[in-house]
């Protein structure tokens, strides 16, 4: 299991980053219309 230093500064960007375009490429190839928002 790696350490919180890891989790933090590595793994949860990393991660965060890659949902973040799946999600957008979703909305953007959605017939309907989905909305996709971000918090800061």
């Amino acid at each position: 299991m790696p350490n919180r230093q890891a989790i933090s500064n590595w793994i949860l960007p990393t991660y965060s980053e890659k949902l973040t375009e799946k999600i957008l490429q979703h909305a953007c190839a959605d017939k309907i219309g989905v909305t996709a928002a971000f918090d800061d």
